[in-house]
């Protein structure tokens, strides 16, 4: 099954959610017999991603007021289990480059959707260029352990501090911040929900003591 978009009645049923296609995608044909008559043909064959990404086309011209195709855009962007860089590379060179936006009349849906994926673009950019990347840049690398980071990053995750759209992001750009592998998060967060109730903490009431510390130095 496709996971660039959110399809109705599997993910939830959004109105924006794209039509459930199915696992087969019928096609028409006209069979013609011995006798010279001509007959309708149904026939089938598997449902691909073009089916999906001409569903979602015909959704994204049909908006009105236009300008609505941002939120359109948006939800399914937020949604994709594809990481964003590439959902909007299959956005700017399979959807945009469709001869349905060569009409006059998809003129402004056209204009409004590379804006949007400028804009996003831009925004991957400077999260990944100048957050990302700086431990590679700075040589900053994790020196406790797996569990440790866990901990601090679901503390920064449900305390409300950092902004995100997943959670496992959110992990992975630590990770790469760090230098640090990160091979199996969910089985590690799992350790430490059962943690001794007296000591759940081990890595934040570190930090609170080492920074308690620093504060209380004579400079």
């Amino acid at each position: 099954m496709q996971t660039l978009y959110q399809v109705q009645g599997i993910s939830s049923d959004h109105p924006y959610n794209l039509r459930n296609l199915g696992e087969r995608t019928g096609i028409g044909g006209t069979r013609v017999r011995r006798t010279g008559e001509a007959s309708r043909e149904n026939r089938t064959r598997p449902t691909t991603i073009q089916d999906y990404d001409n569903e979602f086309i015909g959704r994204l011209v049909n908006f009105y007021p236009a300008y609505e195709v941002e939120e359109f855009l948006e939800y399914h962007f937020s949604k994709t289990d594809f990481k964003p860089e590439l959902w909007l590379k299959h956005l700017e060179y399979e959807i945009i480059t469709n001869k349905v936006f060569d009409k006059k009349e998809t003129e402004n849906f056209k204009k409004l959707i590379i804006g949007w994926v400028s804009k996003r673009k831009e925004d991957i950019g400077v999260t990944l260029n100048k957050e990302f990347n700086i431990g590679n840049k700075y040589n900053i690398k994790w020196q406790d352990d797996q569990t440790n980071l866990i901990e601090l990053v679901y503390a920064l995750i449900e305390s409300g501090v950092i902004k995100y759209n997943k959670k496992k992001d959110v992990v992975n750009a630590f990770s790469e911040f760090f230098n640090f592998k990160i091979p199996n998060p969910n089985q590690t967060l799992n350790a430490i929900k059962r943690r001794n109730s007296d000591n759940p903490t081990i890595l934040l009431d570190k930090l609170k003591d080492g920074f308690i510390n620093y504060l209380n130095k004579d400079e």
